[in-house]
């Protein structure tokens, strides 16, 4: 059979002009108002919502100094032909919604519907996360994924026993899929936006520059002992600032498992890093 999938989502955003010391009384409201997420930027915050969400609680704010509806955009469609399941690690069976028939025994069926492969579970970095978290992911957990994509890891954490996953992505379309595939908490926005000391493992398969950008808010959010994963770069192109307990690798691409205490942090907060090569990964 040969099919053709997307996603399409219409939205309606306010920006807001805020004090730094009332940022987080918004972010509040905003968010017990169902936003889809918030952002920084544009002079100031800006707040996504569902286009047929009731906003008029805003509608004499002063506040507020835009409203606009963005521009509907679709994910581009994931050609569904040649699409088989595969099994990943000990655990896991990851297919496609399309594709019926029985999990096989003794593995966690991981339902994934994406519009690329960095999001169906088919792609190398992915599958090393999913079999690092085999080995790190213990019942009763809180787990963060930073730049959850369409929430497959999430999806695994929560099948491994963990008592809570929360995804997060500064794509607000990523944030949809991700809830309407995976049914986990996600939220748009990245780790500055979680309290500090709230997960028990924290999961980033971004890349090597992003990661390291991102170090020090990856150790803020992470408890006295946890551990952090993470993934989406290739072997001679490694973070920077993460020293591995032990490493997940095929083909050229690599997976590290790293004690949050180990994140050289305070380079991240200080400068940017430029360490890496012009390849995203």
């Amino acid at each position: 059979m040969h099919r053709l999938t997307g996603l399409a989502i219409p939205l309606k955003s306010l920006l807001f002009r805020v004090a730094e010391s009332d940022k987080d009384a918004l972010s509040a409201q905003l968010w017990e108002a169902g936003t889809l997420g918030v952002i920084e930027g544009d002079g100031g915050m800006r707040a996504f919502f569902d286009d047929g969400s009731d906003t008029s609680m805003f509608d004499e704010d002063s506040r507020v100094l835009e409203r606009r509806h963005e521009t509907e955009v679709t994910h581009a469609p994931f050609e569904e032909e040649g699409w088989e399941p595969i099994l990943v690690g000990h655990r896991f069976f990851v297919a496609p919604p399309w594709i019926p028939g029985p999990t096989p025994a003794g593995r966690i069926r991981l339902t994934v519907g994406a519009s690329t492969a960095f999001g169906t579970g088919r792609h190398e970095s992915t599958q090393l996360m999913l079999e690092a978290m085999e080995q790190h992911v213990a019942t009763g957990e809180v787990v963060i994924d930073v730049g959850c994509g369409t929430g497959i890891l999430c999806s695994a954490a929560i099948h491994l026993g963990a008592a809570r996953a929360i995804g997060c992505d500064i794509d607000v379309q990523s944030v949809e899929i991700c809830r309407g595939e995976a049914h986990c908490e996600c939220f748009a926005g990245s780790a500055d936006a979680v309290r500090s000391h709230t997960a028990d493992l924290v999961l980033a398969n971004i890349s090597a520059g992003v990661v390291d950008r991102l170090a020090a808010e990856l150790k803020r959010v992470a408890k006295p002992g946890a551990v952090v994963i993470i993934s989406g770069f290739i072997r001679e192109n490694p973070p920077t600032l993460f020293r591995p307990l032990s490493v997940f690798e095929r083909e050229q691409w690599q997976c590290w498992v790293c004690e949050a205490a180990s994140i050289d942090a305070q380079v991240s907060r200080d400068a940017e890093v430029h360490r890496h090569s012009e390849q995203w990964w």
